[in-house]
């Protein structure tokens, strides 16, 4: 019999940082579901760690070689077995109680998305020692609420971000009848740079709305291994590698080249719209102003982006662009929205994403029961 969930790990070459993830998927409070650990040709002690942690829920399998990310995760994807499948990124833990607040939701929706926040982690690993064991989530309600897909996407191709109410593969939950639909048209969810960011695009086209439920069941971590925050905050090796797969067919859609995160994210937006024969555009003048701040961002964080800041500069200069002059400006500006919540692991004794998690949890137990109280009360 088919389980109700499955969980997927795509992994690779990162058995310290899957021994977390997959601790944290087997401490469920829920039993239902399966876990599908997808090894992309690791040559580290990944194996090992699956056989220390031997148990009948995973289910353990091995790329014949080492493939791109979207078809290593879409490999971890033909073995699922569940109704309900979700991703679990390698280096970061779901909340023991995650399923089974799910499970509650799924038994009475009437879509075939779920979307939740995330907080985020920095392991020890982290090259920035003043994030070190750093919890960071914003503040969240214990509430449920359905969101229209066609506003969603129009939102996710305006400002290119997720954010904390846009679903995604690794931060909520998909039917297998919505998997089935995109199979069926020959298409797979996860294309090129941002496979996360893909799949949001696709679960957008697919439904008429989603539910999101304000808890955040996954704590995202961030290590020197991290593609996306190496993108984002050093260019290092992770990002540099993973670039390598692409073979030197990075930007064919954007009318930039510059290694920033929200290029390859712009890159992947674009792609996933031709795929799928949408007609949806991306806000200009945010991607613009979104790769200067990236540019500042690699900046304060020693990186040299002299070349890039030029190209951008020159680009929007010869559209006669009104930010051309605006972007001169050396200053970051943070996106609106509500500020998070940094906690010290040595402040509240926590000391790995485990830890954190655990932490969480607690914390969302008594932001229920205050919501509680004050419903009584009213």
């Amino acid at each position: 019999m088919a389980p109700l969930f499955s969980i997927l790990i795509p992994t690779r070459n990162r058995g310290h940082l899957l021994d977390y993830a997959l601790r944290s998927a087997l401490n469920q409070t829920f039993d239902d579901y399966e876990i599908i650990v997808s090894d992309n040709d690791s040559q580290d002690d990944t194996r090992s760690v699956v056989d220390r942690l031997r148990n009948s829920k995973v289910q353990y399998v091995k790329t014949p070689k080492m493939l791109p990310m979207t078809e290593s995760w879409e490999f971890a994807l033909s073995h699922a077995r569940g109704e309900w499948i979700t991703v679990l990124c390698d280096d970061s833990a779901l909340l023991a109680s995650s399923l089974e607040a799910i499970a509650g939701a799924v038994r009475n929706a009437s879509t075939q998305v779920i979307a939740w926040p995330n907080a985020e982690y920095y392991h020890p690993s982290w090259p920035r020692p003043e994030d070190i064991n750093h919890l960071k989530f914003w503040p969240f309600a214990d509430a449920t609420t359905s969101i229209n897909s066609k506003a969603a996407l129009k939102k996710l191709y305006n400002t290119l971000s997720i954010g904390l109410n846009l679903p995604s593969i690794h931060k909520g939950i998909c039917h297998r009848k919505l998997l089935d639909g995109i199979k069926a048209q020959g298409k797979s969810m996860f294309l090129t740079f941002s496979p996360d960011y893909s799949s949001s695009a696709v679960l957008l086209f697919f439904s008429e709305n989603y539910l999101y439920i304000d808890t955040p069941f996954t704590v995202m971590g961030y290590a020197k291994e991290s593609i996306g925050e190496s993108a984002a905050k050093d260019r290092g090796k992770a990002i540099q590698d993973f670039v390598k797969e692409f073979s030197g067919d990075t930007f064919t859609h954007t009318p930039l080249k510059l290694h920033t995160l929200k290029n390859y994210i712009a890159e992947t937006l674009l792609r996933t719209r031709e795929a799928f024969g949408q007609t949806i555009d991306i806000h200009w003048d945010t991607y613009y102003y979104n790769l200067h701040n990236d540019l500042l961002v690699l900046q304060k964080n020693g990186v040299n982006v002299e070349a890039d800041r030029k190209a951008l500069l020159e680009y929007l200069t010869n559209l006669k662009h009104p930010l051309a002059g605006y972007l001169e400006n050396n200053s970051i500006t943070d996106p609106p929205g509500t500020p998070s919540l940094s906690i010290r692991g040595e402040d509240e004794n926590f000391h790995d994403i485990l830890e954190a998690a655990s932490y969480l949890e607690q914390y969302g137990k008594i932001v229920s029961k205050q919501k509680r109280l004050v419903g009584h009360e009213s």
